[in-house]
């Protein structure tokens, strides 16, 4: 079955835009912080590294 490798998405708001993947796909969000900017790294295994 194919899966989603990569996608980006611009967010005001990047904690409630986690929830909402969460809860909608099922998918775990590790967050990170880089040159003030914070991104997640979206997974749908919450094992995966």
């Amino acid at each position: 079955m194919p899966r989603v490798v990569h996608f980006e998405i611009a967010v005001d708001n990047p904690e409630r835009a986690f929830q909402f993947y969460t809860n909608v796909f099922g998918y775990y969000a590790v967050c990170k912080n880089s040159e003030g900017n914070t991104f997640g790294i979206m997974q749908d295994d919450p094992t995966a590294k």
